[in-house]
């Protein structure tokens, strides 16, 4: 089992989304839309999540726990995101600090 946490604070709504089986199942967290998306790649191809979050309001995409697609090969995830997500995806890493 495993899970989904949805933080709201001042006038902010995060996602965090845990494992998870498919994107659909971010649905209620998500609700009508997040400021941010913190989503694991483990599971889940970097094109999977850009399509998902297509359908969705949300503002910025996090990638954490990263999979095979990522630690193969991280300068061309990296491309990847920026060309898909416009500069609305951050590929994060140990230690990234982030504000809104």
């Amino acid at each position: 089992r495993s899970y989904s946490f949805l933080v709201e604070c001042e006038g902010l709504r995060l996602v965090y989304a845990g494992d998870f089986r498919t994107c659909d199942e971010l649905d209620e967290a998500i609700g009508a839309g997040c400021d941010a998306l913190i989503v694991e790649t483990g599971h889940h191809s970097i094109a999977e999540i850009h399509a998902y979050v297509q359908t969705k309001a949300v503002g910025k995409v996090l990638f954490t726990h990263h999979g095979r697609e990522i630690l193969n090969a991280p300068a061309e995830a990296e491309a990847r995101i920026a060309e898909l997500f416009a500069g609305h995806a951050k590929l994060c890493n140990d230690g990234d600090v982030l504000a809104f």
